[in-house]
């Protein structure tokens, strides 16, 4: 499990509390929570009661200011998450030195001067904990779902695993994007999730939906719900949509999902459906290979025979703009405010260096697909972005 502890704190029921030490300690991990009133001593460590991950609930109300310091050195020296600290009066208890020693070493105090009970705090974090195991859990299943020597049937019992109310009609949805600091875990609101027949697997910036319905129509309009709430609610967000399968299908409609997010990421466009006539997303599954790198410093290399470096860089804009105008000589002249001649001349200039004669189809062809290969490699960042065909 990874929640860390500033992810807990932007739950509503935190709005009013304060951390009064310790503030750089908040991303320490949060694997248990409990809670204690009374002092203890370090043969706690020794027994292995108190762990590291552990996050406690307090009022202190038994406590000395000395023996404050104690206990907090111990839980320290655990490696313990955090304390939560509830009173209505918060009194010197936590003096300066604690807090010191807290700054010290990062170890985070929450205040919450309110009436508010440990038991409310408790369900607030172990919802946090449990859910961040469901997703580790669910992860590891969609990651065998979409292994190649998974069979078919492993595939639709994992599937069963992570919800076995699953209706036949499954879409998959795969975004990235960093979650505003208002929002409530989607996962934790019925409104946009329905349980029965839907899974949020919450990753921190990754998140993958499989959504389900037995109607095809109110399956996407579901999804179109479900796309909208990311946008409100995930800054800068990319998202990428599988088309609809069925369930011993699962695999491709999570391949496609995760392929059209990549080539979000790819054209910087917010959101991309799979598009199985689309080079791009053809081309993509050859990320890192070494032949994309090849094809691409073998075009450089021609193009460099005959043009400076400056020429050449002038040259390859001019060859992004056309791709993107769809091989219109006067809309790519327009936007770089070059004479319609000119942009004829660089064009040409490209495909005698390239060497390719009267086969003209052959030579756009090629300008399209290097175009493409360069925005994978993640190159060419000064010029208009290529279209997706």
């Amino acid at each position: 499990m990874n929640v860390a502890l500033d992810r807990i704190l932007k739950n509503h029921i935190f709005d009013n509390a304060t951390i009064i030490a310790g503030e750089s300690g908040t991303n320490r991990i949060v694997r248990r929570v409990s809670v204690f009133d009374s002092p203890f001593q370090k043969d706690v460590i020794e027994k292995k009661i108190v762990k590291t991950g552990d996050l406690f609930i307090s009022g202190l109300l038994r406590f000395q200011e000395a023996e404050v310091r104690n206990v907090i050195g111990l839980l320290i020296e655990s490696g313990c998450a955090g304390l939560i600290w509830i009173t209505e009066n918060a009194t010197t208890l936590v003096g300066a030195a604690v807090k010191s020693m807290c700054n010290q070493y990062g170890f985070p105090i929450v205040l919450i001067e309110e009436d508010i009970s440990y038991a409310e705090v408790l369900e607030v974090v172990n919802r946090y904990i449990n859910s961040d195991m469901i997703n580790v859990i669910n992860q590891s299943r969609i990651t065998r779902i979409m292994d190649i020597a998974t069979s078919i049937s492993e595939k639709i019992e994992l599937l069963s695993d992570i919800n076995p109310c699953f209706e036949e009609n499954l879409l998959a949805i795969y975004f990235r994007g960093q979650v505003i600091p208002t929002m409530e875990e989607i996962n934790y609101n019925s409104r946009y999730i329905d349980p029965a027949y839907d899974v949020f697997v919450n990753l921190g910036s990754t998140g993958i939906l499989i959504l389900s319905h037995a109607n095809m129509e109110q399956l996407n309009a579901h999804k179109d719900v479900l796309m909208q709430v990311i946008k409100n609610n995930y800054q800068d967000s990319v998202i990428g949509i599988g088309r609809v399968y069925r369930k011993n299908q699962i695999d491709r409609a999570l391949y496609e999902a995760k392929n059209a997010m990549t080539t979000a990421m790819t054209l910087d466009n917010g959101t991309v459906c799979y598009n199985p006539l689309s080079v791009l997303q053809l081309l993509l599954p050859l990320q890192g290979n070494q032949v994309l790198t090849d094809f691409y410093h073998e075009f450089i290399k021609k193009i460099e025979v005959g043009l400076s470096q400056e020429n050449k860089e002038e040259y390859l804009v001019t060859v992004r703009t056309f791709i993107a105008s769809s091989g219109d000589f006067k809309a790519a002249a327009a936007i770089l405010h070059q004479h319609e001649n000119t942009i004829r001349y660089r064009i040409n200039k490209i495909k005698n260096l390239l060497e390719f004669g009267d086969s003209a189809m052959d030579f756009y062809e090629l300008l399209g697909i290097a175009v493409k290969v360069e925005k994978i490699l993640g190159y060419g960042h000064d010029s208009v972005s290529a279209r997706d065909s």
